[in-house]
């Protein structure tokens, strides 16, 4: 025991000596690691206290990169030996790791400031401290690891109420550090907004906390900048703000929702408009689908979404086609939204455009209409296969009986041809729509008189990979689970059904050989 007492104040000494060059540091650097790797914890301790931190972090302090590579190797094992206050409690060892021009040792720090995560009094000693501050300096980090840290510290801090009221405690410091970095790069600004949303969607109480601190005002008002860039990337952050109610509720009440509308009106007039009508109406789709939003009173207030959807997906606009195509799906997804698509005055054209999209787009395209599709037909099927009987009728009416009667075969049958596509996309969406088509009559109807279908469906054969086996065997199932279905059928091919479900997704017929004795012959 004194012999290795001795050795780890010679180590100590060779580490904390200027005498001792960058190689030399190195090597016992490394083997230090390799003693830390290989010890308990308890004797890992004790190897800290022999060799401290300050004498570890002053290891840092130079410009050969092997050394402090090393250092690293032994900081991260030798933090997580002590207890997190022995650590917090020397915040100038932490400072001068986070302004460390190495990444990896500002990273290090980071996740050494982040044990004091598990409370509150801790957390805000750390914030309180210099190394708060600095902290917020580090979401401008160029290496992108370490601003996600610094964010994803902050964003956890805020969990406290102390902490959250520190950070955003107006005239405090540190809510001038974070509004001085909404000045700097775009790249910057970005990632301090998503941040104050993603907190702002936590609590109404955040919310409240987020509105005062002027930030995001900050944000709204990138939306009437001439940038488009900025434009699109505060509409971005605003995609994450639909999925809470109060969010949702201070977007309406701060005009956010009707300033996007606008949007939509003056797009012809404002060629700038133009370039954020993605971003618009990919906006209006995850609004549409969430859970706290009423679909038929937002197309009330703004029925320019809706219409624009429409019209433009009508129109074919090249730009726009497969956000459209997106967006038409999400608004269907939600409850009485396809009844405000199918009754729209630009329904019938727009679907014509998605049937031209499957004979003549590109695999992209096929499969985001084929996903439209299900979205509209899985509207008229309620949970457990119950028929929403009004939003059927307005399927039928208003989009099923004309795309057969403009391309001259059913939906069904033109699903079919896609499900044996060469993408596997778009094979799987193809399947997933036909998966639909056994809930309701007139899909089922249509079905049934596709010579060589059933056959098809119980050929494995056709599929070779796991994602268009699962897809595949959904459509059986949903054939055997349709009564409807199920009665169209004789009873040798229901026996069938029931035995291809039985198998599975994923079943291997086996082979049987014969072993030859060469011998014998």
């Amino acid at each position: 025991m004194k012999m290795e007492q001795a050795g780890m104040e010679e180590m100590s000494s060779i580490l904390s000596s200027a005498d001792s060059s960058p190689a030399r540091k190195a090597e016992q650097l490394v083997l230090l690691s390799s003693l830390l790797a290989v010890d308990t914890s308890a004797r890992a301790s004790a190897i800290v206290q022999s060799i401290s931190l300050p004498v570890l972090f002053g290891c840092l302090q130079t410009e050969d990169s092997g050394q402090i590579k090393a250092c690293c190797s032994v900081l991260k094992k030798a933090i997580n030996a002590v207890e997190a206050d022995v650590i917090l409690g020397d915040s100038p060892l932490l400072l001068t790791g986070f302004k460390h021009k190495s990444s990896e040792v500002r990273l290090l720090c980071i996740s050494a400031a982040s044990r004091s995560l598990v409370s509150e009094v801790p957390c805000l000693q750390v914030l309180e401290s210099d190394l708060g501050a600095t902290m917020i300096h580090l979401l401008a980090d160029e290496d992108l690891l370490c601003s996600q840290a610094a964010a994803d510290f902050l964003t956890a801090a805020a969990g406290f109420g102390a902490c959250s009221r520190l950070l955003f405690s107006a005239g405090g410091h540190l809510l001038k550090e974070l509004i001085s970095l909404l000045t700097s790069s775009s790249t910057v600004r970005y990632r301090v907004l998503a941040m104050v949303a993603s907190l702002a969607l936590k609590t109404e109480d955040m919310l409240a906390l987020c509105g005062d601190s002027g930030i995001l005002k900050a944000l709204f008002d990138d939306l009437l900048t001439d940038d488009v860039l900025v434009r699109l990337n505060a509409i971005e952050v605003l995609d994450t703000l639909v999925s809470s109610a109060h969010t949702v509720r201070y977007l309406r009440e701060q005009g956010v929702v009707a300033q996007l509308a606008d949007v939509i009106k003056t797009a012809d007039s404002n060629p700038v408009n133009q370039f954020i009508l993605p971003g618009v109406f990919k906006f209006y789709g995850l609004l549409s689908a969430c859970d706290h939003v009423d679909v038929c009173d937002l197309h009330a207030e703004h029925p320019e979404f809706l219409t624009g959807t429409l019209s433009l997906l009508a129109a074919r606009d090249a730009m726009l086609f497969l956000t459209l195509m997106d967006t038409v799906a999400l608004v269907c997804r939600a409850e009485g939204g396809v009844r405000l698509v199918l009754r729209h005055e630009s329904c019938t054209k727009a679907f014509e455009s998605l049937c031209r999209a499957l004979t003549i787009g590109p695999s992209d395209a096929r499969e985001r209409a084929l996903i439209t599709m299900r979205a509209i037909l899985d509207a008229a099927v309620r949970a457990g296969g119950e028929l929403d009987a009004d939003a059927m009728a307005c399927v039928k009416a208003r989009w099923y009986d004309p795309i057969a009667s403009t391309v001259a075969v059913s939906p069904a049958q033109s699903a079919w041809s896609y499900a044996k596509d060469p993408s596997v996309q778009v094979r799987c969406a193809a399947l997933s729509l036909l998966s639909v088509f056994t809930h309701l009559p007139f899909g089922t109807r249509d079905m049934l008189l596709l010579p060589g279908f059933i056959e098809y469906a119980l050929d494995r054969a056709t599929e070779t990979e796991r994602s268009s086996w699962e897809a595949k065997y959904s459509l059986v199932n949903a054939m055997l689970a349709a009564a409807e279905f199920r009665d169209g059928l004789d009873a040798a091919d229901v026996m069938q059904l029931r035995t291809y479900v039985r198998q599975g997704a994923v079943f291997v017929r086996g082979q049987v050989s014969a072993a030859v004795d060469e011998d014998y012959i």
